[in-house]
């Protein structure tokens, strides 16, 4: 069982370091962590952050910015001040593309205070928020993506999240 985990997670990190590579490519992205997880250093003040949030660019030509196999080594400024940062990649858990708009979650990383959050927003307000007919609808009322082509719709599905396990 242990080398499956370590698998699983080599596999995480190294689909994260492909993701974050591909996401700067573009522009700026931010990259989501627990601040609290064992092996990051970012200043005092965050090192609590369940929900912290950086952001990073090729253009914001740092010091220091290396994605490597096991971390992000990067000098990031904090109040006009550098700072030298360690996130590794069990630390991150969403990754924002602000060029794309693309976001990419790691489920198996999310902090327990943001499932908890989660959760409860999804019981309390999602629920409430169904409209009557939706929750009516039936797999039989819904049409197929074939059944759209031959009355000459156009079908196209867009994702905008990615569950990756």
């Amino acid at each position: 069982m242990g080398d499956f985990v370590a698998v699983s997670l080599e596999k995480r990190s190294a689909h994260k370091r492909q993701t974050l590579m591909e996401m700067l490519d573009l522009g700026m992205t931010m990259v989501h962590l627990d601040a609290r997880s064992e092996g990051v250093c970012v200043p005092a003040q965050h090192t609590k952050d369940s929900h912290l949030r950086l952001n990073f660019s090729y253009r914001f030509r740092l010091e220091v910015l290396e994605v490597g196999e096991q971390e992000i080594l990067a000098s990031l400024s904090f109040d006009d001040m550098a700072f030298p940062c360690v996130i590794p990649w069990s630390a991150v858990f969403a990754m924002t593309s602000h060029v794309s708009g693309e976001f990419q979650v790691w489920q198996e990383e999310l902090p327990e205070e943001m499932l908890t959050e989660m959760a409860e927003s999804m019981r309390g307000n999602q629920m409430s928020k169904l409209p009557l007919k939706e929750a009516e609808q039936t797999n039989e009322d819904a049409k197929t993506d074939d059944e759209e082509l031959e009355e000459g719709r156009t079908v196209r599905r867009v994702r905008h999240l990615r569950v990756i396990k």
